[in-house]
């Protein structure tokens, strides 16, 4: 610090600055970036938005419905986690049948853990439940619901994979879900959001 200041001793103002600026230039972005570092961080840890829940959706439905279906489950979704809704236009064939683009972007997503709960036609997710992408509900709670409702349930081996979206108003008022149902995906990161969702749905 002595040698410092002898340095700018009887230096102009101007040189001052030149001076610290030549030596010092480092030090000082360096401490910028600390503080600007250590300012992101601390942001993103404050105002960290909930991871959302993913809802993935394969019908028939028109965009003008997967608007208004959209629509729907946010005004049902009351956790403070939002939704990340998707649709992928199908005609209820098999896999196989399907466009390759279609199924590299599903399996993106749900390989990505993007994808809670996936509402599709049967045969098409028969085929992912032989690959164990989709798994049962083991919530009992929502299980005791269901039974009490007399809701339609896919059963595999006393499992309950799949519900049934055929008695459900808000799902049957729009085209292509008389014969789809609502499954459990694996990989999945807010499997506890995707339940009360579908508790908010079945209550409707």
């Amino acid at each position: 610090m002595v040698k410092f200041r002898e340095a700018i001793k009887g230096m102009s103002t101007k040189e001052k600055i030149d001076y610290i600026w030549e030596y010092y230039k480092l030090v000082i972005f360096g401490f910028i970036f600390l503080i600007a570092f250590v300012w992101l961080v601390a942001d993103s840890i404050i105002n960290q938005d909930p991871d959302p829940i993913g809802l993935t959706i394969i019908s028939e439905s028109s965009l003008t419905q997967v608007d208004e279906l959209k629509n729907d489950f946010d005004s049902l979704n009351t956790s403070p986690h939002p939704l990340l809704f998707d649709h992928f236009y199908h005609q209820g064939g098999i896999i196989e049948d399907q466009a390759l683009q279609m199924l590299e972007r599903l399996a993106t997503t749900i390989g990505v853990g993007q994808v809670d709960l996936l509402i599709s036609p049967l045969p098409f997710a028969e085929q992912l439940i032989e690959e164990e992408i989709l798994i049962p509900f083991d919530d009992q709670q929502l299980i005791n619901q269901l039974n009490n409702l007399a809701i339609e349930l896919l059963l595999i081996e006393s499992d309950v994979y799949g519900i049934s979206t055929s008695s459900n108003h808000v799902l049957t008022q729009y085209d292509g879900f008389t014969d789809s149902y609502i499954f459990l995906v694996a990989s999945g990161r807010q499997h506890e959001e995707a339940i009360t969702l579908i508790e908010q749905l079945i209550q409707e």
